[in-house]
């Protein structure tokens, strides 16, 4: 599966997103919003609390979730980023997406970075 253009556009232009990550049980947790950004056509999200995030912790542990975007619910797989190159590339992503948020620092932290999920749909 890939992602529509009309979906691409919307990771791309909205600011917020609710991920919904299933827990050890595979029952799913209340909604966190989170931004997400889009890096050569590819929708990506990171933790903002680093490793520690809850929902980032449950998503690594069991990698189909779901992001709400606007009304639609779209199952997601999350895939780890090691790549350097990638996460440079998200690190732009969240600069020119989010730059006026004094959060932004934040999403470029190391720690932060170690998140990054690229989002595949299913």
């Amino acid at each position: 599966m890939v992602w529509s253009e009309e979906q691409v556009r919307e990771f791309a232009e909205r600011s917020e997103f609710e991920v919904v990550a299933p827990g050890d049980d595979g029952a799913e947790r209340a909604p966190v919003t989170v931004w997400a950004v889009v890096a050569d056509g590819v929708p990506y999200l990171r933790s903002f609390r680093g490793a520690q995030g809850r929902w980032y912790r449950r998503m690594r542990r069991n990698p189909d979730g779901a992001v709400q975007v606007g009304g639609a619910r779209l199952p997601v797989h999350c895939e780890p980023v090691a790549d350097e190159d990638v996460r440079r590339a998200v690190d732009d992503a969240y600069r020119r997406k989010y730059g006026s948020s004094p959060y932004v620092d934040d999403m470029l932290s190391a720690d932060s970075a170690r998140t990054t999920l690229r989002l595949e749909p299913r």
